[in-house]
């Protein structure tokens, strides 16, 4: 296990840099497959307004960390700025689409999938 541990932890570079790597591809299925079970998604506020099945940048990054997919924040906000540019989630407020990650913020609210403002 610890094995396991240690060479994810050491692909942190490669899950940052490049989107089509087998790392990164690995990491995008896995998050899909936990979004898609549904436990990981939940309903977050923006001001006045909720969203449904969505995640907070907090939230993912704990997951990644939990997951052994990074060992600390930054490495994790590292990852999340990665997922965001590829296109894997978005920002609800879509004057927010091209923010960075915030990798401490509960109040950075994501949904999975492409930014509705822009072309896949």
């Amino acid at each position: 296990m610890a094995s396991n541990t240690t060479n994810k932890l050491a692909r942190i570079s490669e899950l940052c840099s490049d989107p089509t790597s087998p790392e990164f591809q690995e990491l995008w299925l896995h998050f899909d497959e936990i979004t898609n079970e549904g436990d990981f998604l939940h309903e977050c506020a923006v001001g006045r307004r909720k969203y449904e099945e969505c995640f907070t940048a907090d939230d993912l990054v704990m997951w990644l960390i939990d997951n052994a997919y990074c060992a600390s924040r930054a490495q994790g906000g590292r990852i999340g700025q990665s997922m965001l540019l590829a296109n894997i989630f978005h920002h609800v407020v879509l004057g927010h689409a091209y923010k960075e990650f915030d990798p401490s913020s509960r109040v950075d609210v994501l949904r999975k999938g492409p930014s509705p403002d822009r072309a896949p």
